[in-house]
Formats: C-alpha cells, structure tokens, sequence
C-alpha cells in the first residue's frame, strides 16, 4: 500500500504461531514547502548572498522546518538610470530621457539653480553633473569638466549665421548658411531651454519680447552665439 497522508495505519497478518499479529504504522509524511517574494528596486539586489543586477526569476532551495525542500522564488526588477552626458559645444545633455534632472556645480557641490532640464549650458569654467530622478531611482553621474567658457569667449565661433538688431528690444532675425533641417534653441544663461524652431530656410524673425530681459545663447549649426534682449 502507498499512503499519502500522515496517520495511524494498521495491517494484520499471521504470526509464526499462525496466530494474528496486529501491525500498526504511525506515519507522519513531510511536504516539501515553496515561497514566492517580489522586488523593485535601483541598480541591484542582494538575495540568499548573491547580488543581481539585472532583473528576472532567481531561484534557492533550502531546507524547511520539516526537513524537506523549500523552493525560492525570486521576481526581481532592477530600475537603472543612465548617467551618462553628452556634449555639444558647451550644452551637456543627460542620456537619461522621461526623468527630472538638477545639474550640480562639482566644485562647490552645489546645486545649480534654475537648471532643471535635460540640458545644460555652460557658462563657466567648471566640472559639472547631474542628478537624475528616473522612476524610483536617483543618482548623480560622474563630474564632467569644461573649459574654454566665457561670454565673450563664443566670439571666435565661426561665423555661419547672424542675429540682429543685437542687442534687441523685442525681435531678432537670424540670416546665414541655412542646414536643411537643423533644429535652432535658444537657451536662458541658466542652460534652460526657452525655444525651439525647425529652420528650413534664412533669414528667420524671432519674437522674444515675451522673454524676460537678460543675455541668451542661440544655437544653430552647431554653432552658439549670444543675444542681448532689453526692453527698455
């Protein structure tokens, strides 16, 4: 017979006498147990001594309090933030896309204010980073250094486009080698990112009366020059 359950079973045969003989089994039958946990966590996961850093199913078996087998399961997501930058000019951009961004002044550890975009330019000599906030996650990537900045150093760019009347109470026109299907920003000095046009053709007219006063940054085939606006 097979039994399947713990309990108390009995049998009789014949003994050596050829009398009966009452056999009795008191059988208690282990189970094997399982258990299932979920994680959600940044960058990576340390479980039954083994660190993970990518997501999936983990298994472990251990003894339980019976004896037998326990089967671990382990559903692990691991959110990632990339903190790479990139460059151009003197504009970094965080890789990271869908997350809100602090770029942070390294040499001061400071937090830049003002600069909460993807991108960031430049106006000053420094090392710089930034603090990405992408789902769950939160991390700061690695100082990365400019030099060469200044306001009167972006005069030595080459000079593929115009801006006048510069400095300007309201409207700006932009004239100059026209690259099919380049995008124009103009950028606060605080590295935000105030405009954003597809330029076709040359020359363009721009509005700016309703920015706020102060000095800003267009850029235009790779190229970035300043504009003076005063409403005054």
């Amino acid at each position: 017979m097979t039994y399947n359950a713990s309990g108390t079973y009995y049998d009789t045969i014949p003994n050596a006498a050829g009398c009966d003989s009452l056999m009795t089994l008191n059988l208690t039958i282990r189970n094997n147990s399982s258990s299932i946990a979920t994680a959600d966590v940044c960058q990576s996961y340390t479980w039954r001594g083994m660190t993970y850093n990518a997501s999936g199913t983990y298994y472990d078996t251990i003894p339980n309090a019976a004896g037998c087998d326990s089967l671990m399961t382990l559903n692990l997501t691991i959110d990632s933030v990339d903190l790479s930058i990139s460059q151009a000019g003197f504009v970094l951009t965080s890789n990271q896309l869908g997350a809100n961004y602090q770029w942070i002044d390294c040499s001061s550890n400071t937090a830049i204010v003002g600069a909460n975009s993807q991108s960031y330019t430049v106006i000053a000599n420094g090392d710089y980073s930034v603090e990405v906030t992408y789902n769950s996650c939160r991390d700061t990537s690695n100082c990365f250094t400019i030099l060469g900045v200044g306001i009167d150093d972006y005069k030595f760019l080459i000079n593929e486009f115009d801006i006048y009347p510069n400095p300007t109470k309201d409207v700006i026109t932009i004239n100059g080698a026209v690259n099919q299907n380049e995008v124009l920003r103009i950028y606060s000095m605080n590295g935000q990112l105030v405009y954003e046009q597809l330029i076709n053709t040359l020359p363009e007219t721009i509005d700016l009366s309703s920015f706020e006063n102060g000095i800003y940054l267009v850029h235009y085939n790779s190229q970035y020059k300043k504009v003076i606006l005063n409403k005054k």
